[in-house]
């Protein structure tokens, strides 16, 4: 084997035919000297595995690859997805639908969403039967093929899958099942807090000052939230790191900062009545940091603590980061497939609510496919791959 190589480190260029699936030419330099030469005599599904390990390809890709280049039925395929990312369906959050999978013809759900930095997207995919089989993928806009996927994740069954959102902006969310599949299905989307809430034995109600509210007669903006809480009320670390700070001292009385390790965010709290912890002190998520006051410039006010958040670009609204949404189980049939327009006339809207824009009208008795059913509305496909949202009262099932 070494000879080989040394023979191979002469010429300039060298092409292994592995297999009809690969064909290698490269100009041979450190490292890949040794690794191309373990390729030239690997039979083609070891020279897949071992690409994989380097390329680390996504489930959808990996599917796609069980079809012939030009199959028709994957051609279809990637032409629904193509389709879902081209679409503007927009949807608000929590989101549930219901329905069952079009089996005759390929297609994708795609959904339009805005997100914000703090928050945890989640996608949760379920079935009464274990055939259910999907690609869930989530891309940042701009949405292409082209661009590598947030996340890109195969469920068989039930699951959740989960992504920390790092930027404020629009998403696109793409459920794909694989061909050919006949299967009920209900699917959520909803957020939730990164972190834990800062102060014991309270919520999101207790926050009675935003960011961005005037201070000092206008003359400063609030750099965070004010949460009300009685004297001496636990303030916790919101998750795991190491206190960079402790003091009494300006605005903000006593106070405590400590950064965490994965994001490089810095966590303030202010006004504390006392202090628990010690600089350069590793906290866990829920450790108690101090108990609420109203020491600083917050002496004149009801006890309360001040909690900002600060990345390497300055200050950020730590509201996304720590406010839970009010969670409702969304009660729903599982709709038919088929069904028809029931009302003299029916506006077909990019999403489930009278706000969302019109794309078109429709006549009473016009045939739609039902893709499935969110709260009030009727997700629809209409003739040429047109798809959007017609309100319940205006579609006769069956």
């Amino acid at each position: 084997m070494d000879i080989f190589i040394l023979m191979l480190k002469k010429r300039k260029e060298i092409t292994f035919e592995v297999c009809p699936l690969q064909k290698w030419l490269v100009t041979l330099t450190r490292p890949w000297t040794i690794i191309l030469t373990i390729l030239a005599f690997t039979s083609c599904r070891e020279v897949q595995h071992i690409t994989d390990i380097f390329v680390q390809p996504t489930d959808r890709e990996k599917y796609v690859r069980t079809f012939e280049k030009n199959d028709p039925r994957i051609l279809a395929w990637n032409k629904a997805t193509q389709s879902a990312l081209s679409d503007t369906l927009s949807i608000a959050l929590p989101y549930a639908e219901v329905g069952i999978l079009p089996s005759e013809f390929s297609f994708a759900y795609g959904y339009d969403v805005q997100l914000q930095n703090g928050r945890k997207l989640k996608v949760s995919v379920t079935s009464a039967s274990d055939s259910l089989d999907v690609f869930v993928d989530i891309y940042q806009f701009p949405y292409n093929l082209a661009k590598k996927p947030l996340l890109s994740q195969r469920i068989k069954g039930s699951n959740t899958v989960e992504l920390h959102v790092k930027e404020t902006g629009d998403y696109k969310v793409l459920i794909q099942p694989k061909i050919g599949l006949s299967s009920d299905f209900r699917w959520e989307l909803y957020s939730e807090p990164t972190l834990i809430f800062p102060v014991l034995d309270v919520d999101s109600k207790a926050i009675q000052s935003f960011w961005g509210d005037t201070r000092a007669g206008g003359a400063r903006r609030h750099e965070g939230v004010d949460i009300f809480a009685p004297r001496s009320t636990p303030v916790v670390a919101v998750t795991e790191g190491r206190v960079s700070s402790v003091g009494n001292k300006g605005l903000g009385g006593k106070q405590v900062w400590f950064r965490d390790g994965l994001f490089n965010n810095s966590f303030y709290y202010a006004h504390l009545d006392s202090i628990n912890v010690s600089f350069a002190q590793k906290v866990e998520q829920g450790d108690t940091l101090g108990f609420v006051g109203n020491t600083g410039n917050a002496r004149t006010t009801v006890p309360h603590l001040h909690f900002g958040i600060y990345s390497g670009k300055g200050a950020i609204d730590p509201l996304p980061f720590i406010k839970k949404d009010q969670q409702s189980k969304l009660d729903l049939n599982t709709p038919l497939p088929r069904g028809h327009i029931g009302a003299a006339l029916a506006n077909v809207r990019v999403g489930p609510s009278v706000e969302k824009e019109k794309t078109m009208s429709l006549e009473k008795m016009h045939p739609v496919i039902i893709l499935g059913k969110t709260i009030n509305w009727y997700h629809v496909l209409l003739n040429h791959n047109i798809q959007g949202y017609v309100h319940h009262s205006l579609v006769v099932e069956g």
